[in-house]
C-alpha cells in the first residue's frame, strides 16, 4: 500500500508485471495436463506436426483466463489493492500467453 500513501503508480505496475510473470511461471507446467487427442497431426506435404507444445500453452492461456474471471468475480470492488494486484496481473499473463 506504499502507493496509496505517497508512492507511485509506477510501484503498483511494477508489482503487477512481477507477479503476472510469476503467475505465468507457475502455471506453465500445467500445460502437460492438457487433453489432447492426437499429438502428431499428418498434414499434405508428409511432414507431421506436434501439436503438444501449442496446445499446452493455450490450456495454461485458458487457465490463467479463469483465474482471471474468478478472481474478478470474487475481489471485484472490494478497495484491496492486493486484490487488485491478483486481477490485473492475472489478466496480464493472460495476455503473455495468449
Amino acid at each position: 500500500m506504499a502507493w496509496k500513501k505517497g508512492g507511485s503508480v509506477k510501484d503498483y505496475y511494477l508489482y503487477v508485471v512481477i507477479f503476472a510473470v510469476i503467475l505465468s511461471i507457475i502455471v506453465l507446467p500445467l500445460g502437460k495436463l492438457a487433453p489432447l487427442d492426437e499429438p502428431r497431426v499428418y498434414a499434405y506435404d508428409g511432414h507431421y506436426y506436434d501439436l503438444g507444445i501449442p496446445v499446452g500453452i493455450s490450456f495454461s492461456a485458458f487457465i490463467l483466463l479463469m483465474i482471471f474471471i474468478i478472481s474478478g468475480i470474487i475481489f471485484w470492488g472490494t478497495g484491496n489493492i492486493w486484490y487488485n494486484v491478483i486481477i490485473d496481473s492475472s489478466a496480464l499473463a493472460f495476455i503473455f500467453m495468449n
